[in-house]
């Protein structure tokens, strides 16, 4: 992703005032489903999030605004809509790690798929 100039960012390791200034002059971001992604209320009006997301079970679920027991819930598909950014997700393999499958595991990322996101998001600009 490093023609597209992303940057590796662990927000956690950052202050709130650092956190603040790298998403106001952000235009995307690219991330696992977790608090991190909160960070878009700081980035220009019209940006771009990409939320990977975990399959759960290996079940592909479709992915709505309206949350229920078999669906992922939809809170930065909605933070997105309401921040007027564009928002996409994209579901990855989980790793198993011999326990049951949740948001918590690790991730394989199809980085293809990952580009034509990125590529077809940009063109929505």
């Amino acid at each position: 992703l490093n023609k597209y100039n992303f940057k590796e960012i662990e927000f956690e390791k950052m202050s709130i005032k650092e956190q603040i200034s790298l998403c106001s002059s952000s235009e995307m971001i690219v991330g696992i489903h977790g608090a991190g992604l909160t960070n878009m209320i700081f980035m220009p009006n019209g940006g771009s999030v990409i939320e990977l997301l975990p399959k759960k079970r290996g079940i592909v679920r479709e992915f709505n605004f309206v949350r229920n027991s078999a669906k992922h819930d939809p809170c930065f598909a909605r933070l997105a809509y309401c921040m007027n950014h564009r928002y996409s997700v994209l579901e990855c393999t989980p790793i198993s790690n011999g326990k049951r499958t949740s948001h918590m595991n690790d991730i394989v990322v199809d980085v293809a798929l990952l580009e034509e996101i990125i590529v077809n998001i940009s063109k929505t600009s």
